[in-house]
């Protein structure tokens, strides 16, 4: 299996239908041997295809990023600026500080003290030293929990880690 597949998202699904797909294996019998691989099968071509999914960067902004920052704006997590900000972050991929101008209007000066709590709140990161170019820092974040939550809104965490 790909570093990528998550043997949880299959099994974890659903724990009854795993338990009695198990129990299939457990049998031998040839018809229940081929529900058992049809059930791993069928789960492992689901997993692969959301997992490809997130290999398609307007994907991954437009129906990730954007909505957790939506949200993270709502719940207040981040004021409308830092919002602004981030939103420009994630359309663009990197921005350089000059970007953030419709987000901290006003000298450079101002930007750069901006772009500073947002690196200290460790929500933006640079690319590469001493480039004045930033890109969004998943995780560990203030944005990891609005990831998180959106991640499973689309369906990417198992419901065996909601029951935990």
């Amino acid at each position: 299996m790909s570093r990528g597949l998550n043997p949880t998202a299959v099994f974890g699904r659903n724990k009854s239908l795993y338990y009695e797909r198990l129990e299939d294996a457990d049998s031998l019998e040839p018809e229940a041997l081929v529900r058992w691989s049809t059930y791993v099968l069928e789960g492992l071509l689901a997993d692969m295809r959301k997992l490809s999914m997130l290999g398609i960067q307007s994907f991954v902004t437009d129906e990730l990023l954007l909505p957790a920052l939506r949200r993270g704006l709502d719940s207040a997590r981040f004021t409308a600026n830092e919002a602004t900000a981030l939103f420009i972050v994630a359309e663009k991929g990197e921005a350089k500080a000059a970007d953030f101008e419709p987000a901290f209007p006003g000298s450079a000066s101002v930007r750069s003290q901006n772009i500073r709590k947002l690196l200290d709140r460790g929500v933006i990161e640079p690319i590469g030293d001493g480039r004045r170019t930033y890109r969004l820092r998943l995780v560990p974040s203030d944005l990891t929990p609005l990831l998180t939550w959106r991640l499973d809104q689309m369906g990417f965490l198992p419901q065996i880690l909601k029951d935990i």
